[in-house]
Parts: structure tokens; C-alpha cells; sequence
């Protein structure tokens, strides 16, 4: 009967049924030859019956561990971790000057020791030049700049008040020629303010 089951089978299927048919018989033996057959046992010869587990269509067998530490088997809880690199500091001997994220960088580490402590400056200066070739009213060149200072305050760091953030931020620009030499109505630079200007521009607390 099994001879003219595999036969009848195209060569994939004919060499599984035949191996389960196989299996089948051989534990079938197994079972009359042990009446107390041992448990192990029984799961290898489950599993040879089976094949392997979580195929499609097939119901999973009995597991002593979930699918998913099967899946993670090959991590041992006791490994060791190791740790991430630190950072390269802004400074020279450091992290590259080209990927730094400001001009002067960590300088002698004070700017990350500030923001540790809760407290964050930045500054910038812009510098706009222009100058009339042709036309307009004066054809002569002229600068406009402007400097900002900032500071950030977090006093959840700096006092223990939590969600607590004071800001100031400070600029002064010095205006010359630019429209007014142009002679237009729309403006070149957007740092044209029609006046020289220093002021505490902003000054806020949030929590």
C-alpha cells in the first residue's frame, strides 16, 4: 500500500510521504516494543513527523519556549554590552573643524560644561556688502552688520524648577548706504533697519 502511494507521487512529495510514512512506522514500532516509552522520545520522533515548526499551514507542536525566545536565542541575557563611543568634543585634537556645530566649538570643554549645568549661549555676526556699478543714486559700495547674542536658562537644571526656561537674546547693527543708495522702494538685505539699532531684543520666561 505505501509502494503504491509513493508511487503514484510526483518526486518532492513522493521523497516526504515517504519519509513520514517512515517515521510513522518507526514509531508505531517504537511504542509496542516500549510500553513506557520515554517523553524525549516522543518529541524527537513528533518533531521528524512534523518537520520543522511554524510552517505555513502546519499547527505548531508543543514548545517549552514561546516563538519569540526562539527568535532571540542566539542572545544571551549575561553578554556582555559594549558601550557606545563617546562623541569626538568640539575642539581641536577632537572632532573635525568643518563638523563642528559652531565657530568657536567646545572651547577648553566650558560650553558643554555650561549646558550641563543648565545654561546655553550662542552668538552669531553677519556682514552684508553692496555696492552700485550703475544707476541709482550713488554709485558707491557700503556694509551693513549685525551681532546677536542669546542665552538659554533652563532652571530645572539651575534651580530645580521643573519645566522651567528663561530666554534673552541681545543684538546691535550698524546700517549704511544699501537702499539708499539703490534708490529702491522693496530693500536689498535683510539686514536693513533704516537706523543703527542695540537693544535687548527679547527677554522671556516659560514654565
Amino acid at each position: 500500500m505505501r509502494r503504491d502511494l509513493c508511487s503514484n507521487l510526483s518526486l518532492p512529495v513522493l521523497v516526504r510521504a515517504c519519509i513520514a510514512l517512515g517515521a510513522s512506522a518507526s514509531t508505531s514500532l517504537a511504542q509496542e516494543s516500549s510500553p513506557a516509552s520515554d517523553p524525549l522520545s516522543n518529541a524527537s520522533a513528533s518533531e521528524m513527523e512534523f518537520g520543522p515548526q511554524d510552517l505555513p499551514g502546519q499547527n505548531p507542536g508543543t514548545r517549552e519556549r514561546s516563538p519569540d525566545e526562539f527568535k532571540s536565542a542566539d542572545v544571551r541575557p549575561d553578554a556582555p554590552v559594549t558601550p557606545a563611543a563617546p562623541e569626538d568634543r568640539e575642539w581641536f585634537g577632537g572632532a573635525k573643524f568643518w563638523t563642528w556645530g559652531h565657530m568657536l566649538g567646545d572651547v577648553a570643554g566650558g560650553r558643554s560644561f555650561l549646558e550641563d549645568k543648565g545654561l546655553s549661549l550662542a552668538s552669531s555676526f553677519t556682514l552684508d556688502w553692496s555696492s552700485v556699478y550703475s544707476g541709482g543714486r550713488r554709485n558707491v559700495a557700503s556694509t551693513r552688520h549685525l551681532f546677536d547674542f542669546n542665552a538659554t536658562a533652563d532652571l530645572e537644571k539651575l534651580m530645580k524648577l521643573p519645566g522651567a526656561t528663561v530666554y534673552a537674546d541681545f543684538y546691535s547693527g550698524s546700517m549704511r548706504g544699501g537702499s539708499r543708495d539703490v534708490g529702491d522702494l522693496q530693500g536689498i538685505s535683510g539686514l536693513d533697519t533704516g537706523r543703527a539699532v542695540t537693544q535687548l531684543a527679547q527677554l522671556w520666561f516659560e514654565q
